[in-house]
C-alpha cells in the first residue's frame, strides 16, 4: 500500500459521520470579539461532536463556520474534514448562526458611504448595528447554548 492509500484509509477510519438529527445545539462559545473569531461545540440530539468548530468574520456580511479538520494526517501535505454532516444539519447550523450573530459590512465598496471595506478595515466600520453587536457580545459566551429542531428549520 502506498502512502496516499494509507492516508485515504486513515481518513476513512477516522472521519466521524452523522445522520440528520432531530435537534442541533450550539454551545460553549469561545470568541475573541476584537477579531470576531473563535470556536464552539456542536451537539446533535444528545451527542456532542468531540472536535470544536470554528467561526470567523470573513469577506461576507455573515459569520463563517468551519468544521474541524485533520491537518497533515500521517504526514500528508493536506487537510481533511474530520466530520461529515448532512445538508439539513449544515442548514440548521447556518440558521442558528444567523439568529445569534448580527450582519456586518461585507468586503467591497459601501454603496451609502463610498468607503471601501477590506481586511484592514477596523471592526467598528464593519459593524452595521452597534446595539445588536453589543447584545451578541453580552449573550454569546461559554455558558450560552441554543437549540433548534431540524424539522422546523425546513
Amino acid at each position: 500500500m502506498n502512502h496516499g492509500e494509507e492516508v485515504e484509509r486513515w481518513v476513512e477510519e477516522n472521519v466521524l459521520s452523522f445522520p440528520t438529527p432531530e435537534v442541533v445545539t450550539l454551545r460553549s462559545f469561545d470568541i475573541d470579539w476584537t477579531a470576531v473569531s473563535g470556536s464552539f461545540s456542536v451537539v446533535l440530539d444528545d451527542e456532542e461532536i468531540p472536535h470544536p468548530f470554528t467561526l470567523s468574520l470573513g469577506m461576507t456580511d455573515r459569520i463563517s463556520v468551519e468544521p474541524p479538520y485533520f491537518t497533515s494526517p500521517l504526514g500528508a501535505p493536506c487537510s481533511y474534514c474530520a466530520v461529515e454532516l448532512t445538508d439539513d444539519t449544515w442548514n440548521t447550523i447556518d440558521k442558528i448562526m444567523k439568529k445569534c450573530f448580527p450582519r456586518f459590512q461585507p468586503y467591497g465598496r459601501d454603496r451609502e458611504t463610498g468607503i471601501f471595506i477590506c481586511s484592514s478595515t477596523p471592526l467598528s466600520k464593519r459593524v452595521i448595528d452597534s446595539s445588536e453587536f453589543q447584545r451578541a457580545q453580552a449573550k454569546i459566551n461559554r455558558d450560552f447554548s441554543i437549540s433548534i429542531k431540524v424539522k422546523d428549520d425546513q
